[in-house]
């Protein structure tokens, strides 16, 4: 409030019936408006080394895990959300590469499968029973090939409820993948002479049929087989069938 040159110091109050200020109190000089110490309290002195300590401690946060994801694991923006989404999977995760050393195969099992399960069960990953190293294991049996993207599923669902390793199970239950030509060859044999119809269909054109020859072997081999070896056997018996014409 100006009073000829001098500038008093007041504190107003608005009076909302008048729309008005009105004088609240008054101070007798501008230093009446300053904080003191506190007596009891000692001065605080805090140092650069102890500044850089405390923000080295300082756990990754999320937005920076976002884009280490991104950049060391070669994620999509969109796997790298979801599994820094929770500070526990994306732990989750980085363990279970660390043994199978495939970034993009363990954020695909990880979101399709171990979020599917957490999902129906209500629980987050701290209550998951399978720990990483077993995950870790399993995909890398898949990526040995030793079994079939398939039954590898079929492994992870029965790993839900016992403690055994995969390999365990694949050599316990005979679920290794079967690669062997000979052996196969006298399966895919059997699916075309089961099957002259569709081999007649094959011959006049229909190459869609193909997978329903692969289908029908998986399903014989209880998906044991190795997809790759089936297909060459698959192409060379069927392209007989043709030049036998």
């Amino acid at each position: 409030m100006d009073n000829g040159n001098k500038v008093l110091q007041q504190t107003l109050l608005w009076d909302e019936n008048t729309n008005t200020v009105k004088v609240m109190r008054t101070k007798e000089e501008s230093d009446d408006y300053r904080y003191f110490p506190e007596p009891d309290l000692v001065p605080l002195v805090v140092d650069e080394k102890w500044i850089e300590e405390v923000k080295n401690g300082l756990p990754e946060l999320p937005g920076e895990k976002y884009t280490r994801f991104l950049k060391q694991y070669n994620l999509r923006p969109y796997d790298s959300n979801i599994i820094t989404s929770d500070f526990k999977l994306a732990d989750y995760f980085e363990a279970v590469v660390k043994i199978v050393k495939d970034s993009s195969l363990s954020s695909k099992w990880i979101q399709s499968e171990v979020l599917r399960v957490l999902k129906d069960k209500n629980i987050d990953i701290s209550q998951f029973t399978i720990f990483p190293d077993r995950i870790g294991e399993l995909l890398k049996i898949i990526k040995e090939k030793v079994v079939t993207a398939s039954v590898g599923k079929e492994v992870f669902n029965r790993m839900l409820g016992i403690s055994d390793y995969p390999r365990e199970i694949v050599e316990r239950e005979g679920l290794a993948q079967i690669s062997d030509e000979s052996e196969l060859e006298s399966v895919v044999e059997s699916v075309i002479q089961e099957n002259p119809d569709k081999v007649e269909k094959y011959k006049a054109g229909k190459k869609a049929l193909f997978g329903f020859f692969m289908g029908q072997v998986m399903k014989c081999t209880k998906c044991k087989a190795n997809p790759g070896t089936i297909s060459k056997i698959l192409k060379k018996l069927l392209e007989k069938k043709k030049d036998d014409n």
